[in-house]
């Protein structure tokens, strides 16, 4: 498919059918110990965010941040996009008190606004937020996003432009005794399998014939519910239905009900999961269909207790998987064991904990972490056999916080990105076959990973946050843990100059990973990435700003997958206006 023809594709038709499996189990909630010199309230915030679309670029990290530094733009709804990573842990331990705290203002309504940017490689960026109050307790919100570039990267064989376009509704009903709400989401995104190796050989014909490009559709809707006074404490689900121009296909449904139950004064939290998956790749008449059905169901339960103002959770998960393409059924049973101390007087919270979990595998995953996957994926659960995790956190003043952690994690066929071996013969030949895709491989690893942050804030005025993390690897069935860092570095700050001018940078460091090259059959080396990104905004008027945004300053085309450079500096101007 070529540039003009890429948005001609073929919808499927799909029906929704959301069914909530409800199942009673048990987690722990923790009780709250009165302390009467504790004067500080508990509230409960809820902040809307927009989905941040992984098409910050397409040749640059996604961890590289977007910032959003106009203090009246509004804090957009839930990200579109998640993250294919494992969560690290049930666990989130307590924050530190401060040692003095400053009053925060509240919190405002989300501001509308609609804002245009571009600049160079033909990059374009635009947005539409609105938030509409439809009565006192209920509101309705639409978002639009979109990003694009036309390419332009250096030495590259084939087309590199992307396209990038989403949006999200979003009903919320603020009932006091059951609130609820709906979205719907859908995106669509076009990547270009751009990467060809210097070594590879090819003919100018098959480089004529060469289509590069590759298209996503995601359409999902989702929805929530509270409930007060009941055993069911909260519920989520979605239906995710995502597709590509190969054929390919998969329909995800996911429902996590929580459970309340009291037991002999004991209280029980349980929150249960029911994962379904079901897809298919058709990549090409030559490689026969590969097809994957897999149910998973969780329940996580635990029992609170406190010892000498030690507040322990003693708990298991377990999980039954069915793959049901290979009738095949395994139990997972996982430990669930959390514990935290405050030292009040210090501002000190140590914690530590040893937690497991089951992580569903799946393309749509695949494709957020890797835009160059190709649509020939060996899809299977990755299991969280333990992670036994340390840490210290608290606050050194009421501006300065830290935290520093420490873990080791044992995972049983854990997926790792590998570049594919060229897959084309004489009688059949791919678009993703040119050792230009990347696919899954699987190995048993540990690592462990030692994790140091510190944020500085000024109420109101500027922010800076410092995070290093370092990884460990050791891996079975593969030579190397591809395409993963040993060492990661992010510094990230903000600065309100005045009423009108915000400031902000940028600075990310990713150390060298390991791939295999296929055309010479040996390991190489990903180079390390180092980049940084400015970015301001100035209010010209109450209801027109502009903006500015400088990304790879240092102006490297670093790979962040192998033969995959980057676009060189980039500057990219915007304005953008707001309104009720």
């Amino acid at each position: 498919m070529n540039k003009s023809q890429f948005m001609k594709l073929s919808f499927k038709s799909t029906i929704f059918l959301i069914i909530m499996l409800l199942n009673a189990s048990v987690i722990f909630s923790q009780e709250k110990r009165n302390v009467s010199k504790d004067t500080i309230r508990t509230e409960n915030i809820t902040v809307y965010k927009t989905y941040n679309p992984t098409i910050n670029d397409a040749f640059k990290l996604k961890t590289s941040p977007i910032f959003d530094l106009e203090k009246n733009v509004p804090k957009k709804v839930s990200p579109f996009a998640i993250k294919s990573v494992p969560v690290a842990s049930t666990f989130i331990p307590k924050k530190a008190k401060s040692l003095a705290l400053e009053r925060k203002r509240k919190i405002l309504p989300p501001q509308n606004y609609v804002s245009l940017a571009g600049g160079n490689f033909g990059n374009i960026e635009a947005e539409a937020f609105v938030n509409y109050e439809l009565g006192r307790d209920e509101h309705f919100s639409g978002l639009f996003l979109h990003k694009s570039s036309q390419g332009g990267i250096d030495e590259v064989r084939v087309d590199d432009f992307y396209y990038d376009t989403g949006i999200q509704l979003s009903y919320q009903k603020e009932d006091r005794n059951t609130p609820w709400g709906l979205t719907f989401e859908a995106q669509h995104q076009l990547y270009n399998w751009y990467g060809l190796s210097d070594d590879l050989v090819i003919s100018d014909q098959q480089l004529t014939n060469l289509d590069p490009s590759h298209t996503f559709f995601d359409i999902n809707i989702g929805g929530n519910i509270t409930f007060s006074n009941t055993f069911i404490k909260n519920a989520h689900a979605k239906l995710r239905f995502f597709f590509d121009d190969y054929d390919s296909s998969e329909i995800n449904f996911i429902a996590q009900p929580n459970f309340n139950f009291e037991i002999e004064n004991i209280k029980l939290d349980v929150p249960a999961t029911l994962d379904v998956l079901s897809g298919s790749f058709e990549p090409e008449n030559f490689l026969s269909e590969l097809k994957y059905q897999r149910i998973n169901l969780g329940v996580k339960p635990s029992i609170p207790l406190n010892y000498n103002d030690i507040e322990f959770n003693i708990g298991f998960s377990t999980f039954l998987s069915a793959d049901t393409e290979n009738n095949k059924t395994d139990l997972y049973i996982y430990p669930n064991l959390l514990a935290t101390y405050q030292f009040k007087d210090y501002g000190i919270t140590i914690f530590g904990g040893i937690t497991g979990n089951l992580e569903q595998n799946t393309y749509h995953n695949a494709s957020i972490e890797n835009k160059f996957v190709a649509p020939l994926l060996n899809l299977q659960p990755t299991s969280e056999r333990f992670k036994v995790e340390v840490g210290l956190q608290g606050n050194l003043s009421s501006k300065l916080s830290y935290e520093v952690k420490a873990s080791y994690n044992s995972e049983e066929d854990k997926a790792l990105f590998q570049k594919l071996p060229i897959l084309n013969t004489i009688e059949n030949a791919s678009n993703f076959g040119f050792n230009n895709a990347f696919g899954y491989v699987y190995a048993d690893t540990n690592t462990g990973e030692l994790t140091g942050s510190l944020t500085y804030e000024e109420y109101e005025k500027y922010t800076l946050s410092l995070t290093t993390n370092f990884f460990t690897y050791n891996v079975k069935e593969q030579e190397e843990a591809w395409n993963l860092p040993q060492l990661t570095t992010t510094l990230r700050g903000t600065y309100v100059v005045n009423e009108k001018l915000d400031l902000g940078a940028n600075l990310f460091f990713i150390g060298t990973r390991k791939d295999f090259d296929n055309i010479n059959n040996r390991t190489v080396d990903v180079e390390a990435i180092f980049d940084i990104s400015l970015e301001g905004s100035y209010s010209i008027t109450k209801k027109w700003k502009a903006f500015a945004k400088i990304k790879n300053i240092t102006n490297q085309n670093y790979e962040r997958w192998l033969d995959y450079p980057s676009q060189s500096i980039q500057g990219l101007l915007g304005i953008r206006y707001l309104f009720k």
